[in-house]
């Protein structure tokens, strides 16, 4: 037996892991999101698409009609459906920006929820 309580929490890989939970605002080449930690991050996009332009698609994200159709994928990351095209070209690829990219290269613009207070 492993000790293990009868009605414990089991252990998920994807509890812990931050995720965009919320776009709040997007605009040609920016994107301010909530992460499930409660942090506001902004990001510019637009050197991150500069430097995957050698992947087939991706430079169709420098038209701001495509950009702004930006979601929120199955693991909390920020997607385009279709964008990438595989060598053969028999395959389309979503292009997405990771939750963890976003924490650690984006701007803060809210720390949290910290500021506000119970009543």
């Amino acid at each position: 037996k492993c000790g293990r309580l009868k009605n414990s929490v089991k252990f998920h890989p994807y509890n812990n892991m931050i995720r965009v939970s919320k776009i709040l605002n997007i605009d040609p080449f920016e994107i301010t999101c909530l992460l499930s930690n409660g942090v506001i991050k902004k990001i510019d996009a637009l050197p991150l698409i500069e430097n995957h332009l050698h992947l087939d698609g991706v430079d169709k994200l420098k038209t701001p009609s495509v950009f702004l159709c930006a979601f929120i994928g199955e693991m909390g990351e920020i997607c385009w459906e279709n964008i990438v095209n595989s060598k053969d070209g028999s395959t389309k690829m979503n292009y997405d920006v990771s939750p963890e990219f976003v924490m650690h290269h984006g701007i803060t613009v809210n720390t949290g929820f910290s500021n506000f207070t119970s009543i």
